[in-house]
């Protein structure tokens, strides 16, 4: 009987940027970046966000992509107190599913299973997803 290879294949983008790096993905200035940081990090006191939102040390400064369209999807209701109330928590999960980000093992033959429990096509969003293996989020 023959032995068939397995390897699991990681297909994902990097979820961080720089400033600048979400300034140029975003076509928005670095300034509305840096407000929107600030803001953010308000959320993340709030509890919204986990403490790995915005990775800071010193002038280096990472923003979690994932975080960044959530936040700029939510941001008018998030800012008014009564509407705040029905924003749905962040689900970076459905995001990445979205995004096309996903392990799954592959036999030899062709032969796929998804780890994330998604077998089959995977979506992605143009730009972004299963052409991006081993490759960061979108230019840099």
């Amino acid at each position: 009987m023959e032995e068939r290879q397995m390897y699991v294949e990681s297909i994902r983008g990097y979820p961080y940027k720089t400033q600048q790096g979400v300034a140029e993905e975003f076509c928005i200035s670095r300034a509305t970046v840096h407000n929107r940081i600030k803001e953010i990090l308000e959320e993340i006191k709030a509890g919204r966000y986990s403490d790995y939102s915005i990775i800071e040390d010193g002038h280096i400064i990472l923003v979690n992509v994932l975080v960044f369209l959530d936040y700029e999807k939510y941001r008018k209701m998030l800012k008014d107190k009564n509407l705040r109330k029905v924003v749905p928590p962040f689900r970076p999960d459905e995001m990445v599913a979205l995004l096309g980000w996903s392990n799954r093992v592959v036999r030899e033959g062709g032969e796929e299973e998804c780890l994330n429990g998604q077998n089959g096509p995977r979506p992605g969003i143009s730009g972004y997803g299963r052409n991006d293996v081993g490759r960061g989020f979108g230019r840099y």
